[in-house]
């Protein structure tokens, strides 16, 4: 079964059908998006016959369920030492009618209510936490009202969760599939850590100086690669650090300064058609999805010329409100700036290319894009 088959997304912005699989689009992704957009309902995930479940309301991760039985909640009072194997046995026996271990194991005075609070938020984060280590499987989120009917639920942070997440996985799963090529660029952004660092991820943080390419990063670290790579990636995915992706030396940087500012646009914007189309061809409507994070990444830099810009059906810009922005730059200077920020955008959905489909597809667009350039300046 191709990507193609199993993605799906109503639009970006107001997607109520979200599916994939975990290999083409990975977990942090996936929760951001639904935290971003604030919705309500349940995302399933499923591998090898495993099935877990992790509720949001508004955007916040409110819950998750497990059908294994090492998810369960007396396990995770046993592991974290609350009950003895005694006591789970005992009370497992006891339960009749539906009632549930946690009020049983209160009633009985085995469990404080505080215990019991704890252990279900350890809970639902271990399950969400071992998701991570996941090879593959299928995502798919319904929108519904389930996670209002829960009568225990938490308001965890994604971003902490995805962080431990990362953190706790072995590397070899599904995230490895969304580590950031070694040719990119990495810098920091104004943004702090959602948890402390370990000592290992401030060593590898502060060698990040918006130069060097990560495989020029893991040459310094003291870590190795594997495990720089994985720092890298968990805070790439909460935005503390941010990538624009290798500028392809084969593209061009400027175009004629004669050239008005109607055909320039028409340029790029022909090209981000065409980059569009063939990432919808791979991975079906979520590329609408990806592509517009990437956007939103540049919209977010003070006096970006993508302030209230949007990616239309097609994948092009909006030309009327990126002329808008313009006039907010000397005179003197907007072609320069205009150039710029285009190829920003191009090399930024090149990159996500890259990470989503393979360099042989950044390859290809290349090409196209340079045949193209090379026409329109000829």
């Amino acid at each position: 079964m191709s990507a193609s088959d199993v993605l799906s997304a109503d639009n970006a912005a107001e997607s109520s059908t979200l599916r994939g699989r975990l290999s083409d689009v990975g977990l942090p992704t996936v929760l951001s998006i639904l935290k971003d957009a604030k919705r309500t309902g349940v995302v399933s995930l499923v591998n090898a016959g495993v099935r877990k479940s992790i509720y949001f309301l508004d955007g916040k991760l409110v819950f998750a369920a497990s059908s294994l039985t090492q998810d369960r909640l007396g396990e995770v009072l046993l592991r974290g030492g609350k009950i003895s194997a005694d006591e789970y046995l005992r009370l497992s026996q006891m339960i009749r009618g539906g009632q549930r271990l946690g009020k049983a194991l209160v009633e009985s005075g085995v469990l404080s209510p505080k215990d019991l609070w704890w252990a279900i938020e350890q809970q639902v984060k271990e399950i969400v936490w071992s998701i991570f280590n996941w090879e593959d499987g299928y995502f798919h989120f319904d929108e519904d009202d389930q996670p209002r009917k829960e009568k225990i639920t938490f308001d965890l942070d994604v971003e902490k969760i995805v962080v431990e997440g990362i953190r706790r996985a072995d590397g070899s799963g599904a995230i490895r599939e969304h580590f950031v090529s070694t040719d990119s660029v990495v810098r920091r952004e104004n943004k702090e850590p959602p948890l402390e660092l370990d000592p290992h991820e401030r060593h590898v943080i502060d060698l990040v100086d918006g130069k060097r390419a990560i495989s020029e990063l893991c040459e310094e670290s003291e870590i190795g690669e594997a495990e720089t790579r994985k720092v890298l990636h968990s805070f790439l995915a909460v935005g503390v650090l941010k990538t624009g992706g290798p500028k392809p030396a084969p593209l061009q940087q400027t175009l004629d300064g004669g050239r008005d500012y109607s055909s320039v646009v028409e340029l790029y914007n022909e090209m981000f058609r065409r980059l569009f189309r063939h990432m919808s061809e791979e991975v079906g409507p979520i590329a609408e999805i990806i592509l517009e994070k990437y956007l939103k990444e540049l919209k977010e830099r003070p006096g970006s010329l993508f302030e209230r810009v949007r990616l239309r059906q097609d994948g092009a810009l909006d030309p009327a409100q990126l002329e808008r922005n313009l006039e907010r730059v000397p005179e003197g200077e907007r072609h320069d700036s205009l150039i710029s920020a285009l190829n920003e955008l191009l090399y930024s959905e090149l990159l996500a290319i890259k990470r989503t489909l393979g360099a042989s597809h950044e390859s290809q667009l290349i090409q196209l894009f340079r045949q193209m350039q090379n026409e329109a300046a000829g």
